[in-house]
């Protein structure tokens, strides 16, 4: 009776280590799949922050066209009322 115990014992143990093989092999998966989606967010992270770089250096070269060609718009126009003047 007491070897079909330790049988019993050594069934029950024999088990719960292929459970815990089992539950390791899925975690490991599962850990697997997070990483690969963590890297991914990083990248797609990463590709939105350089797109908003070029977009505010976008906007930075816009501003200054715009200050440039108001600029020039003004110089023009002096011109124009100083040649209207002289005439």
């Amino acid at each position: 009776m007491l070897e079909e115990l330790f049988l019993q014992i050594r069934s029950v143990r024999k088990h719960q280590l292929e459970i815990s093989n089992y539950q390791t092999k899925t975690m490991t998966a599962a850990i697997n799949v997070l990483s690969k989606l963590v890297d991914r967010q990083a990248k797609i992270l990463e590709e939105i922050s350089i797109s908003s770089k070029v977009r505010q250096l976008q906007y930075e070269a816009l501003k200054e066209l715009i200050l440039l060609l108001s600029q020039q718009q003004q110089k023009i126009l002096k011109a124009l009322l100083n040649k209207n003047n002289s005439l």
